[in-house]
């Protein structure tokens, strides 16, 4: 099955712009279609140049484009207030109180992520170790509770 992505564009390239493009980047379900900022050495605005995502000092040059969201990452109501005011019809803006809450679940989705991986690699090892072993029951505890020594690192 597949989905069309959704085209995100970013406003605000400091350090909420920059942890967005992170946790955006290597989506399956989103296209992070732009990022602008006044700040044209702003952090986010660097790495999405390296990216080659599409950067702009003026967010209304993206408006006329296929976008699903924008996502107000600079904390300025008044931008927020003035996004809602100029953005296309069917297009949701999204505050920086709900963005920092997404980057924030899918933050912790990468660590659970990551400690699954840690795991697996441990019940790897330990299966490595109950494989090698033969009929000697003394050396055979004695490398399994070695190998478990090193799971609990």
């Amino acid at each position: 099955m597949t989905h069309d992505k959704k085209n995100i564009l970013i406003v605000g390239g400091g350090t909420a712009g920059n942890a967005l493009i992170d946790v955006f980047k290597d989506s399956l379900h989103v296209n992070i279609a732009g990022v602008a900022d006044v700040n044209l050495n702003a952090p986010a605005m660097e790495k999405a140049r390296g990216l080659n995502i599409r950067t702009a000092a003026d967010y209304h040059v993206f408006l006329n484009e296929k976008l699903d969201e924008i996502i107000n990452a600079t904390g300025l109501d008044e931008i927020q207030d003035e996004l809602e005011r100029v953005c296309p019809k069917g297009v949701e803006v999204i505050g920086g109180h709900t963005a920092k809450i997404i980057w924030l679940l899918i933050k912790e989705h990468k660590e659970i992520e990551e400690e699954l991986r840690k795991n697996e690699r441990r019940v790897f090892a330990v299966n490595k170790t109950l494989l090698s072993l033969g009929n000697d029951y003394e050396k055979n505890i004695q490398a399994l509770t070695a190998s478990c020594g090193e799971i609990l690192e």
